[in-house]
């Protein structure tokens, strides 16, 4: 854990795009528009053994646990794959953040995209090298039936995303229709549809564990002080 109390990779994909997000708005520095990097991982790819993030009640409590690393302490008897399982689900709860802020914000774009299965990145060096080298082959062999892609257009749905305000709507998490490539769809709609990206309770509950964590910490350095 960080000195934060939280995982490594909580911190890295949804406390520090928290905290920064949120102080730039309060400083009056933020607008336009906002693009989070959520994964393929958070709605399940069967082809990749990767199954669908699902929480049990999806409390403020529960996702707390999310980033602690407990609820995956848990789940990992369970487990196909500890460390997709964990980054599946920090990326889930990064993305209801996505659409809580969508709703605070109305007047900032909050857009959240999938690269999908992008080839020639580094998404696996936290992995096992068994792990790795499952995965690269995997890779490999799924862009040659077009079930991943290059680089260039897993970095063509950031630019899309961004700059096209007509197709990609705030609030919205994309990602592929089917697979990991190919068209883009919002998840809230897909086929499995996943409702948890409409319900905003659900939403607020992920955005008050996050702040709960920072507030803490605040607490924990002004005692300090």
């Amino acid at each position: 854990l960080t000195s934060d109390g939280v995982t490594t990779s909580f911190a890295a994909n949804v406390l520090g795009h928290v905290v920064l997000t949120e102080e730039l708005i309060k400083a009056g520095k933020l607008s336009g528009s906002v693009v989070y990097v959520s994964s393929e991982a958070v709605r399940g790819i069967p082809s990749f053994g990767i199954d669908r993030v699902k929480l049990g009640d999806h409390s403020v409590d529960e996702f707390k646990k999310v980033a602690d690393g407990s609820l995956i302490e848990e789940l990992q008897p369970k487990s196909k794959d500890a460390a997709m399982d964990t980054y599946g689900i920090v990326k889930y709860m990064g993305t209801l953040w996505m659409s809580y802020m969508a709703r605070k914000h109305p007047n900032i774009r909050f857009v959240t995209i999938s690269p999908g299965a992008s080839t020639g990145t580094n998404a696996t060096a936290s992995l096992s090298t068994v792990m790795r080298v499952f995965y690269k082959v995997l890779m490999k062999v799924f862009s040659f039936f077009g079930g991943a892609h290059g680089c260039k257009e897993g970095a063509k749905r950031y630019i899309d995303a961004l700059t096209d305000e007509e197709n990609f709507k705030s609030g919205v998490f994309y990602a592929s229709k089917k697979g990991a490539s190919g068209a883009l769809v919002c998840q809230a709609e897909s086929d499995p549809a996943i409702p948890e990206y409409k319900d905003s309770k659900i939403q607020d509950n992920a955005a008050d564990a996050i702040h709960d964590i920072i507030n803490q910490k605040d607490f924990e350095n002004k005692a300090k002080a």
